[in-house]
């Protein structure tokens, strides 16, 4: 079996909140990112269900079809983007602690990219990130 490697449009599945597992799509990485010192590192976020009557962030709204983990209306949660070290991210995955899932495809890791440049819900450290991509 070939080692997993971080790269942006692959996706993992990883237990966080009450909900059990959710949806992570790489947008960024494996990269040497210089204020967070030599060692490359992974920038993914999560994809969240639309809850009626629930706010959500709007900047990239995803649907059953967008990718085969996805069943009804959902959103990129940017305020809970994460940064890993890549290593980590690898190293939770060859444990079996996160799950690989289908890459997303190119025109959806557009649109995730694209709202993390809009998205008002992205932390100002990790918005510049995106300012090049």
């Amino acid at each position: 079996m070939a080692v997993w490697q971080s790269e942006p449009g692959a996706t993992l599945l990883v237990p966080s909140g009450p909900g059990g597992l959710h949806l992570f799509i790489v947008v960024l990485g494996p990269v040497v990112l210089p204020a967070y010192g030599p060692s490359p590192q992974t920038a993914m976020v999560s994809i969240t269900s639309i809850r009626s009557g629930v706010p959500h962030d709007a900047a990239c709204e995803v649907n059953a079809g967008d990718h085969p983990f996805i069943h009804h209306p959902s959103y990129v949660a940017y305020r809970y983007i994460r940064l890993d070290p890549a290593a980590h991210v690898e190293l939770m995955v060859s444990r079996g602690v996160w799950t690989v899932h289908a890459p997303c495809s190119p025109q959806l890791l557009d649109r995730v990219v694209a709202g993390a440049r809009t998205s008002r819900l992205m932390p100002r450290e990790f918005r510049v990130l995106f300012a090049e991509r």
